[in-house]
């Protein structure tokens, strides 16, 4: 992955990071309120994570499209200028193509974030369970 795309993503799971805080900061005060904001947050970050995979199988889908039509034509230009070659060197050229590398750039990026939005979901659930366990003992010390 490039620098520039390293950094880009580095930033954007920064700016999620500070979201995340944010969304998930809790003191005694709010703890009642985080009970109930919960769910909400949960489906807000489970939202980010659905995006971000529906976007990611899209440029799945257009790299293997791409993988098909983009092989066959080589295959059949490299034959016209009577250098056939395999299917896999085909595939080979292909792959190092400026269109096909930044696709799959694009889906390393993708994945990484997918990844953090699958922990982040499963962290707030986490938190979750937490927060009712320590509403529940909040409520068993005031009786």
């Amino acid at each position: 992955m490039s620098n520039s795309i390293q950094e880009d993503l580095l930033s954007i799971i920064e700016n999620y990071a500070k979201e995340y805080h944010e969304d998930t900061l809790i003191d005694e005060m709010r703890l009642r309120e985080m009970e109930l904001k919960i769910p909400g947050l949960k489906g807000k970050w489970a939202c980010y994570k659905a995006v971000n995979k529906a976007q990611l199988v899209k440029l799945k889908n257009q790299r293997d499209e791409l993988l098909d039509e983009g092989v066959a034509l080589i295959k059949q230009k490299k034959e016209d200028e009577g250098n056939p070659v395999s299917l896999k060197g085909a595939e080979y050229i292909l792959k190092r193509s400026e269109k096909y590398k930044q696709l799959d750039e694009k889906i390393t990026r993708l994945t990484v974030l997918c990844e953090y939005f699958e922990d982040s979901v499963k962290n707030i659930q986490s938190i979750g369970f937490d927060v009712k366990n320590l509403v529940d003992t909040l409520k068993l010390d005031e009786m």
